[in-house]
């Protein structure tokens, strides 16, 4: 189990990161470095990814022939992999001793240091996503509190499986410029 307490320069982190990308790269759509890294804080604590994972799409064999089937999530499969090796990743317990390595959120290590992995699957935006995990955390709250509340979110809009709605529709905000036009915000 990685130290929670360990924190490295960020040349070292960057390093990691960088490491990650190019392992993870042929399985993501999509794959960005966010959290302190992005924010090029002097000590990081962990590498915080953000990812759209590559599906494929499968056919399944029926009685009248091949149909469809549900499309396999790529970079959970390798991760899957990674884990079972166990040479280079690994899972992270929290506080409480509770892993987590779900379709959304993995809580890893990779050579023994913090892995943070957010998959971004619908309805989640990429742009909500990345803006929330680059943080820093009281940002990132002030993001999807309401302005009532002393947030920069707009009445009548929530934020809710890393999408924005206005009522009962998602908001496209694949890009951080998007998500800063929906508060009304320069970027």
């Amino acid at each position: 189990m990685a130290d929670t307490k360990l924190r490295i320069p960020l040349a070292e982190a960057q390093a990691l990161a960088d490491e990650l990308v190019r392992i993870l790269w042929p399985f993501c759509d999509k794959l960005e470095i966010a959290g302190s890294i992005r924010r090029k804080r002097p000590d990081v604590g962990d590498v915080e990814l953000l990812v759209t994972p590559r599906m494929s799409s499968n056919r399944m064999a029926t009685l009248f022939g091949y149909e469809p089937a549900p499309p396999t999530n790529l970079l959970d499969d390798v991760i899957m992999a990674e884990l079972a090796d166990g040479r280079r990743f690994g899972t992270r317990p929290d506080t409480k001793g509770h892993t987590a390595v779900g379709t959304r959120y993995k809580r890893l290590t990779y050579r023994g240091f913090g892995l943070d992995l957010f998959s971004c699957l619908e309805p989640a935006q990429f742009g909500v996503l990345f803006v929330i995990r680059t943080g820093p955390a009281d940002f990132s709250h002030r993001l999807v509190t309401p302005r009532l509340l002393g947030g920069w979110l707009p009445t009548g809009m929530s934020v809710r499986d890393g999408a924005i709605h206005d009522g009962g529709v998602v908001l496209q905000t694949p890009s951080e410029a998007e998500v800063f036009a929906v508060l009304g915000a320069p970027m």
